[in-house]
């Protein structure tokens, strides 16, 4: 007897709790589409996609590339010097000096694999050439003697690159491959330096 006053009033309680719900829930209707644009100004904000669009491809493999990722650059040295020549005024006059010598600019990657080979469109061990001419002046001065150094100068650089996957869509994913390149450059500058005779 317990028992089934105890089932009652229990299903009391939860009729008198759902009881507005329902009734709230029953009175609703349906609005017409006309109304719905009216009110969502024809937006779905719930909605994953517009279902009367035709269903996106996703995007395809265009192949993989190499691209740059970083440089760095060591601070140039001197490995070696050479004299050129010497110009002695003993004249009371000035002595304007004026040549044209080339920067002797070159380089040569020295390490990489393919990567860098394809990122940077290089050859591994190839000298390249960027020599241009480069116009020394300087004045010898009376009394005086200027002597013309050569110095030979050398830094490297050093290149990382990646490989990414190039997709239909124009983005790029990472394909976790890198590869790092040690490039040597070296070139030449012009000291004169004076000195009385």
């Amino acid at each position: 007897m317990k028992r089934l006053t105890l089932w009652s009033v229990s299903t009391l309680l939860m009729m008198l709790l759902l009881g507005p719900g329902l009734q709230a829930h029953a009175g609703a209707t349906l609005l017409s589409a006309a109304e719905l644009a009216g009110t969502t100004a024809g937006v779905c904000t719930t909605c994953a996609t517009d279902p009367g669009a035709p269903p996106t491809q996703p995007p395809r493999k265009k192949g993989k590339t190499w691209e740059l990722v970083s440089i760095s650059t060591t601070p140039a040295t001197q490995v070696g010097y050479q004299l050129l020549y010497e110009v002695r005024n003993s004249t009371r006059n000035p002595m304007p000096v004026s040549e044209s010598y080339s920067n002797e600019c070159r380089h040569v990657m020295t390490s990489g694999g393919i990567g860098i080979s394809k990122g940077l469109n290089v050859s591994i061990g190839t000298t390249y050439h960027c020599a241009r001419s480069l116009t020394v002046s300087f004045v010898v001065s009376p009394g005086t003697r200027v002597k013309l150094y050569k110095g030979d100068m050398r830094y490297f650089k050093t290149y990382v690159v990646r490989e990414v996957q190039a997709w239909s869509d124009g983005s790029t994913t990472p394909t976790g491959r890198t590869d790092t390149g040690k490039e040597e450059n070296r070139y030449s500058v012009y000291h004169p330096v004076e000195n009385p005779l």
